[in-house]
């Protein structure tokens, strides 16, 4: 789903204040497979990315619904890579 110009940049700064004040923030690429919904090894993959803050450190974590890989890992990043990564997602 892509938004007019001033409605991201409305939802951009509602994210990124929410991630400040709640120090987590999750960003799912919307589900758009129509009646043939085959997830979980199907080939039907979405993104997932996951936003941490503890203390004063910032992490990332890229997942997808693919059952098949191994886990992710947690990578710490600056804050102004969260900004750019966040800003970056088309769906927000």
């Amino acid at each position: 789903m892509y938004h007019l110009p001033d409605e991201r940049k409305a939802r951009l700064e509602k994210a990124l204040q929410d991630f400040e004040s709640v120090g987590k923030i999750l960003i799912c690429e919307p589900c758009d497979c129509g009646s043939q919904v085959r997830h979980n090894n199907g080939g039907n993959y979405h993104q997932i990315i996951e936003f941490a803050r503890v203390e004063n450190a910032y992490y990332v974590l890229f997942d997808s619904t693919c059952e098949l890989e191994k886990p992710p890992q947690w990578d710490e990043i600056t804050r102004e890579k969260v900004v750019s990564l966040i800003s970056e997602q088309p769906n927000l």
